[in-house]
Order: structure tokens, then sequence, then C-alpha cells
């Protein structure tokens, strides 16, 4: 919904544009970096929306397979990373939760109906060849190693014959209390996790027997085992302990470190851990007894995480594609702290005004990006929302409608004229003489000829719900409500009139901004391009997932910056049937709405207030 500013910025106004070369960075200015090459740090490249619940993942090849719950097991094509795709499923008879492949079987484990084999040898085509091995033990996860598998529930570790895919046994069994959460092989030894590390000896597989464990009073979730070390993750204490096991009767810990929330899995690869949480964590354990955090990536609840090459792949629900060449995250800037809550940024100049919520507006010196400082602010009747601007005025649309502010003196703006909107208004964007207020759930068009007197000169009825985006640019307004995006001619401000709409697809769209030929649409978890060349016909011409639940858009140059849960990812729309994520940069509070002006994105921050950071260079021709 907070799209308007953008979409005045760019339709209204003329940025500047970042250039750079093959550098993440250009030279920094007051110690700010004038722009960055996002794909230089970990980011998310790509995504894909599963049907049933992603599990658990594992990797084989081109090839990703995601245990998806009530879905069965999904086969994705993940030879392009940036654009994973599913190419084939099949749907087996539990629920699958976990997932392991050897040659051309995948081996799912499946709840109540146990272990199911799938034959995979034709990836789009995976069909059901066996299953049933230890039913009614609620298989929670599989491994397998040389001829076994080993499968974790609720009755303990199955140790199954799979020499023969086609006709798997039993071989043996070993009870242990409580529900798996993993399983890992390393060696002659499963390290289990249900509750507690349980270390079994599986050298006899027809005898197998727990050896050791490592019992502290928390419920284990993860497992990853390199050298001599386990990596045991912990959910409800947000930690992830390292245990030495060179004897593995008694393992002892060695170190921990405290992760951003509940620690769901792990695995190491080379130096690093990854810890999947309610982020990606890259933790640095070169030295084991001395693990450090590198990055946190935001990713949403993640219930696995598998890495190979340079990317690591989380099922979070879907399944999401994280480049970790570089396990550096790209950095906020700057940051000042607001009085109340910021929900909307306009950046006009030197100064960035702010929609603070109960503490109105709020005007920051942007001059050094670095230490933005808050010059002057004015209270406002109704909550601040919006903010735009044009001119020596700011228009804020509030709960008691739209406010127009005179800025001319940046250290004591004053409210100069209003209008009264019943409901109050949650949206604003402008042009020369006309504001355009989103009034849920109406759309009005405001003469601000003489912006002391403010007039409303035409209403449009039953627009959109609270949650709608809308952008102005030119002769027409650009309305994203609900499942429909619209078009509405406003050449004749007092007669605004609905020429076009499309429904790009069954998302509840949320925001949209407007550049050149093309809208771009906010449906969580994606972003819909959509071709407005010819405004009565509106048409979809791309789209991109990964972006988790989406709050607004913005669009500057061949990029488009989105803002959400995961924080600010950066698309780049250069080519607009195929947008493709290059970054993205943790914000630090709950976002609301950004606006970009030349080397620098201005994030709404929530109760964090504004955060600066760097925008995407341009690349040189």
């Amino acid at each position: 919904m907070r799209s308007l500013v953008p979409a005045y910025l760019i339709s209204l106004a003329v940025l500047s544009v970042s250039r750079c070369g093959e550098d993440p960075m250009t030279p920094p200015v007051d110690g700010a970096p004038n722009c960055i090459a996002y794909s230089a740090y970990l980011h998310a490249s790509g995504a894909v929306r599963t049907p049933g619940d992603a599990q658990a993942v594992v990797l084989a090849g081109s090839h990703a397979y995601v245990a998806d719950g009530p879905s069965g097991l999904q086969v994705i094509d993940i030879s392009n990373p940036g654009a994973p795709a599913v190419i084939g499923s099949v749907d087996t008879p539990g629920d699958a939760r976990g997932v392991a492949v050897a040659g051309s079987y995948a081996y799912v484990a499946d709840g109540a109906a146990g272990l199911q084999l799938v034959d995979i040898s034709n990836p789009a085509h995976p069909a059901l060849v066996g299953g049933g091995v230890a039913p009614g033990d609620d298989a929670q996860t599989v491994v397998v190693a040389g001829s076994y598998a080993y499968v974790a529930g609720t009755a303990g570790l199955k140790i199954i014959d799979i020499s023969n895919p086609t006709s798997s046994a039993l071989v043996g069994s070993v009870d242990v209390p409580g529900d798996a959460r993993d399983v890992t092989v390393a060696g002659s030894y499963v390290y289990y996790v249900a509750g507690s590390l349980k270390i079994i000896d599986i050298s006899n597989p027809a005898s197998p027997a727990i050896v050791g464990a490592y019992a502290p009073p928390f419920v284990a979730t993860g497992v990853a085992v390199a050298g001599s070390y386990a990596y045991v993750t912990y959910s409800f204490l947000n930690r992830l302990i390292v245990l030495d096991i060179s004897n593995p009767a008694v393992p002892v810990s060695v170190a921990s470190v405290e992760t951003s929330g509940g620690a769901n899995d792990v695995t190491v690869a080379g130096s690093y851990a990854y810890v999947a949480d309610s982020n990606l964590q890259v933790i640095d354990v070169s030295h084991p007894a001395s693990p450090t955090i590198v990055s946190t990536l935001k990713t949403g609840i993640s219930n696995d995480v598998a890495v190979a090459g340079s990317y690591a792949y989380v099922a979070n629900s879907d399944l999401l594609v994280i480049d970790v060449s570089n396990p550096a995250v790209a950095r906020t800037i700057g940051n000042v702290d607001t009085p109340g809550v910021a929900v909307g940024v306009a950046v006009a100049g030197s100064h960035a005004y702010v929609a603070d919520a109960s503490a109105g507006l709020q005007l920051v010196d942007i001059s050094n990006p670095v230490a933005p400082t808050i010059v002057g602010s004015v209270v406002t009747p109704g909550t601040a929302w919006a903010v735009a601007v044009a001119g020596q005025y700011a228009y804020v649309a509030d709960g008691n409608g739209l406010q127009v502010i005179d800025i001319s003196n940046p250290v004591a703006p004053a409210i100069i004229g209003s209008v009264v909107i019943p409901g109050g208004a949650q949206d604003v964007a402008v042009d020369t003489s006309h504001a355009y207020v989103f009034g849920f759930p109406d759309l009005l068009v405001i003469d601000i000829s003489n912006p002391a007197v403010p007039a409303i000169v035409a209403t449009m009825h039953d627009v959109g719900p609270p949650d709608a985006g809308f952008a102005v640019a030119g002769s027409y307004a650009y309305v994203a409500a609900g499942y429909v995006f619209s078009v509405i001619n406003i050449s004749n401000p007092v007669a605004p009139t609905l020429i076009g709409e499309v429904i790009p697809g069954w998302l509840a769209f949320s925001d949209v901004a407007v550049a050149g030929s093309y809208a771009y649409v906010l449906g969580s978890p994606s972003l819909r391009v959509i071709d407005i060349s010819s405004p009565a016909s509106p048409a979809m011409v791309g789209s991109v997932d990964a972006l988790g639940e989406t709050h607004d858009v913005a669009v500057d140059g061949s990029y488009a910056y989105v803002l959400g849960s995961a924080g600010l990812r950066v698309i780049d729309i250069s080519s607009p049937a195929s947008p493709a994520i290059v970054g993205s940069v943790n914000a630090m509070g709950e976002t609301h709405d950004v606006a970009v002006d030349g080397s620098y994105a201005y994030v709404a921050d929530g109760q964090a207030g504004l955060t600066i950071v760097p925008a995407q260079c341009e690349r040189l021709p």
C-alpha cells in the first residue's frame, strides 16, 4: 500500500541513476558507499513454490528432492539456481517428512506409511515402486549410507537393507525414546536426535547399539557431523552446540553460539555451518571451539537446509535458493530512530519525509547518509500513514484525511490546509495540481492548486480493501486490490474512469509501482510484471517468487526494491519478462515503505525509524 511515494518519485521527479562496473562497491562518500552490487553478497537468488509444506530437502546432481508433507515428493530442477522449477512429483500414501537419494531412487520418510521407495531415473516422472517398510512408526527422517537406509521415527531407529531397492528389508533396530527430529551417519555411527543426541554404533547393522549420548535438559532439533565434531541445534535455546565426538561414547561440548531464533536444522560445508531457523545463519566453524556468526539472512521459519557448491537450499514451506559464494551480507549504512513508528517515506533533495504514525511527520536531513538527523516535525491530527512531496509541500494521508504541510523551512514545517475524509486516508500520490488519496474503500481526487484550500473534486467508490496499493503516473492511476489490477484514466481528474483490468494470478495484492511501460505488482510471495503500454489491455509478462510476505515496492532504473518479511530484496527488471533477484539486505525493524533516490534506498523501518541502505549500482554498458 505504500507504493504511491515511489510511484510519484518515479513519474514526477528526475532521479539520478548510479552506475558501477564489476566492483561490489563504488568509492565511498563521507564514509558511505554510493551504491553496491548486491549480487556480490549473501542473497536469495531464486525460489519455487511447492504445493504442500516443504519439510526436508536433499540434493543430487542438478535436482533437489523435497519432502513436501501432504503433497509427497517434489522433484525440482536446480540447473539454474536463479529459476528453480518443479518438473515432477509423486504423491506418497503418508505425509512426506524426510528424504534421501541414492542412485536412481529416492527414499521418503512418509510418516505412518513408513519408508517409501520412489524411482527417479526419469526425474520428470518419479514413480512409487515399493514401500511400507516399518509402517506405523511415524517415520520422520531418513539417511542413506552404503547399502542401508536409516529411518528415524517415533519407534526409534530402523535399519533397512536396500542393496536390492525393490526388495528392501528391515535388518535391525534400536529403541530410542521420543520423536525423532534428525539423523545422520558418519563412519560406523548414527547420530540420532530425539529430545537429546544419541550416538548409535552401526558397525553390525543387525545389532545397532546406543554407545553415547549428550543430554542437556533441552530438546535437540538437528545434527550435522564434520570430522571429529558434531553440530547440534536446539530450537528452544536458539543455539548451536559443538560437540567433540573423537570418543563417541563420551561426546563433550566444546563451544556454543546463540542463533537468531528457533534453530531447527544444520548442515556443514567447508568452513561454515548453515543453521536454518527464522533466518539462515552462516557460522564460521573453521575453529570448532570458537564458532563465529558471519551473517544472517532473513528467510522466514525454515525446516531444513542443504548446501552444494555456491548455493544453500532452504525448505521453508517452499524451496528457497541462496547464493552463499560470499557469506557476508550487505549492510545498512545509516539509521535514525523516530519518535513514533515509521510507516511511510518520501525523499526530495537533502531531506527524507517520514510518516511516523502517532508522531506525525518527521523531517530528516539525509545530506550525510551515515548520520541522518531529524531537523523538524509536525504532529498531524490523525495517525500519519503515508506521505508524498511536491515542491515546497508535503501531503500526508492520516487518520483524519489529507494534511497539506508547508516544508519550505524544514526545521519548522506547518500544516496550512486539510481535507477531512470520513474513515481517514491510508495512502496518497500527487501530481502538479491534484492529490490522489486512498481512503478505504474509495479513491478520492483532490484539487491542490491552492494548497491552503484543498478540495475534493471526484470520488471513485469501492476501489479496494484497506491493504490495496495504487500508483499514479501521467494520465493514469493503477490500483492493485484483492486479485485484480486496474487502470483508471485520470486525464480528466473530475471524472476518473476505469478503462482496463487484469487478474495476474490468484494472489492478494498489496502494492504497485510504475515505471515506463510496466507496472510492478506485489502479491506475497511474488512480484508480477504487467505491460501497461496499452492501458486498456494490461497483461502480465513476467514474475519472480522468493519474496516472502511482501509490503511495498519501488522502482529505480533497472531495479525494483521489494520490502517484506525478508527485509529489502533487489530485483533486476532489465528484462521485464524475466525479473531476477540479485540481492538483499536485512532491515532493522518491521519494514513498511521504501523510496529510492540515486545511490540510496530509504526504508520506513517501523519502530526502528528510518534506515538507509545502498542502492544497487547500474551496470555500465
